[in-house]
């Protein structure tokens, strides 16, 4: 079941330290505070209780990487590589990842807010109690995705791709969905505004005079 009402991440306040992310020596950081350019290609990295802040790491690689309780504020995440990796208890504030790709991804108690995913691919990707407030998610792709206990406010979902992907009790009724594509069994028991209806017509073949 869909949560009752907004839910909010609460993650630790923590005393964090900077790192230099250009010459990482270890795959396992705690308490990190994170700034400025990411290079090169990181796999198989776990990050506990840290910020990112304002980092710039576009056209990256972050593959198998676990994030926990871990903050993403104000960074540039375009056209970067997130294909399977766990975010758990993470939350994104004003974050651009235009073009990424969180391919066969895990997503549980996370908030995303004021976030930019236009162009990205969440396919195959999972979800648990998420929370997505303000973002873009224009021509987006989901494929074979499971979103489960998502809840959304105000969100741009036009010209978005989402097939095979069950969408039965999520609430589009504040979001965006001009332009829309999915199939039948995907949009069956979504919730959408009298706006929303008018563009699921066309999936249905008929049309209003």
């Amino acid at each position: 079941m869909l949560p009752e009402k907004e839910f909010k991440i609460k993650l630790p306040k923590k005393t964090w330290y900077q790192e230099d992310m250009t010459s990482l020596d270890s795959n396992d950081y705690h308490h990190v505070l994170w700034k400025g350019k990411f290079e090169g290609i990181k796999k198989d990295y776990s990050f506990f209780d840290s910020l990112f802040e304002k980092v710039q790491y576009i056209e990256g690689k972050f593959l198998q990487t676990y994030f926990k309780e871990v903050r993403f504020e104000d960074c540039n995440f375009s056209n970067t590589d997130f294909e399977e990796c766990s975010f758990h208890t993470v939350s994104f504030k004003n974050c651009k990842f235009v073009g990424s790709n969180f391919s066969s991804s895990y997503f549980h108690d996370v908030t995303f807010e004021e976030c930019n995913f236009m162009y990205s691919n969440f396919s195959e990707c999972k979800t648990k109690r998420v929370q997505i407030n303000k973002s873009c998610f224009k021509e987006a792709r989901f494929f074979e995705s499971t979103l489960e206990e998502v809840h959304l406010s105000n969100n741009d979902f036009s010209d978005s791709e989402i097939y095979r992907t069950p969408l039965r009790n999520l609430d589009f009724s504040t979001c965006k969905i001009e332009g829309f594509h999915s199939d039948l069994d995907s949009i069956r028991g979504m919730m959408i505004d009298p706006i929303g209806a008018l563009e699921l017509v066309k999936f249905f073949d008929v049309k209003i005079k």
